[in-house]
């Protein structure tokens, strides 16, 4: 391969300059080592170590507010030189991390040609057992306990992907055995309780949840929507909405850019009433909608409308009612008082003809 492009180790100029770029990589186990090994520093940019896990966990719940900064983050105090593999003792990292600047500064032999022919032909390729500490070694049926944890009961469910930083399920589950991991650690398992969770809670939310596509498509509909909607066939997701149900509003909010918020519906197929709020989800291209049933609420009104409207009506009926009594009342008074007057008048003239005589 080197032969190939045109490499020839004996025409190499080696430095033993402690400086030069070949002294560098040396410093990594250190704070700033990283930075310290770059060959030069980009203008504008400020170049920024910090070590320890609170100060790394600081500096990330504020990334937003950080701007032209290369940032050197070890989790690990003192960097790797004090990391949980370290053969050193509590309190020397600062002695540790002298003794790398130490050697890292030395200038380095430069070997012969010769010297460079002997060590091309020397096998550098090692087996080590893994090194682990004596102080637990978890049973099989610990491992399996902890495994169960994260939903890995057969030998098909360890993924062993890494994404923990484990090569393997099995020696994450003695990460934890030993204090060294947390069982949230593995990725797969919180994605997948991350995504069951959201499909409970959807799916058992009070309100109907209906999500469409910009085609109008059925994505995602809950229970709620369903039975709100009167859609008997629950595997609807792919179909049209527009075949199930009026998606007028959903069509006006997508083709004028805009969201429609508790806008009161009534739904003829099944009789009931509802507030529907329906969202843009511009990033994801699709059309978010949210159906409160007030059904009931409507149906309350309503009874409490009818129950005015009729005790308004009682109203004026007993009004009219008692106007006609008055009425009568008054025509009766009104004609026995006349029919007084005359048989007064006619016993007044009586009278006045007796004394006459």
């Amino acid at each position: 391969m080197f032969a190939a492009n045109g490499i020839a180790f004996q025409t190499i100029d080696l430095h033993d300059d402690p400086e030069a770029d070949l002294n560098k990589a040396k410093y990594y186990p250190i704070s700033r080592g990283i930075i310290k090994s770059f060959a030069k520093y980009v203008d504008g940019y400020e170049f920024v170590a910090v070590d320890g896990i609170a100060k790394c966990k600081e500096v990330l719940e504020n990334i937003a507010s950080l701007d032209g900064m290369f940032l050197e983050l070890n989790s690990c105090e003192y960097a790797c030189v004090n990391g949980p593999c370290s053969l050193i003792s509590e309190g020397t990292a600062v002695k540790a991390n002298a003794e790398i600047r130490h050697y890292a500064s030395r200038g380095r032999t430069v070997p012969t040609t010769d010297q460079l022919i002997k060590l091309s032909e020397v096998c550098f390729k090692a087996d080590r057992p893994r090194l682990r500490p004596a102080e637990y070694t978890p049973t099989e049926r610990e491992i399996k306990a902890i495994l169960a944890k994260t939903n890995k009961v057969r030998p098909e469910d360890e993924l062993n992907c890494g994404a923990c930083g484990y090569n393997s399920c099995r020696d994450k589950a003695w990460a934890v055995a030993n204090g060294y991991a947390a069982i949230e650690m593995c990725i797969p398992y919180m994605r997948e309780r991350a995504e069951s969770m959201s499909y409970e809670i959807i799916q058992n939310s009070p309100n109907g949840i209906l999500l469409i596509d910009n085609d109008l498509k059925i994505i995602e509909i809950n229970h709620k929507a369903l039975s709100l909607l009167g859609i008997e066939d629950s595997a609807v997701k792919g179909c049209n909405l527009y075949d199930y149900y009026d998606a007028s509003d959903f069509l006006l909010a997508q083709q004028e850019h805009r969201n429609l918020y508790r806008k009161k519906i009534f739904i003829s197929k099944t009789n009931a009433y509802a507030e529907v709020s329906i969202v843009q989800l511009k990033k994801e291209n699709v059309l978010f909608g949210v159906f409160k049933d007030i059904t009931s609420e409507t149906d309350y009104d309503q009874r409490v409308r009818a129950m005015k409207l009729e005790t308004l009506k009682t109203t004026d009926e007993v009004i009219k009612k008692q106007m006609r009594v008055a009425q009568e009342i008054a025509s009766l008074l009104g004609e026995t008082t006349a029919e007084t007057k005359v048989a007064l008048v006619k016993l007044k003239q009586t009278l006045q003809n007796d004394e006459g005589e």
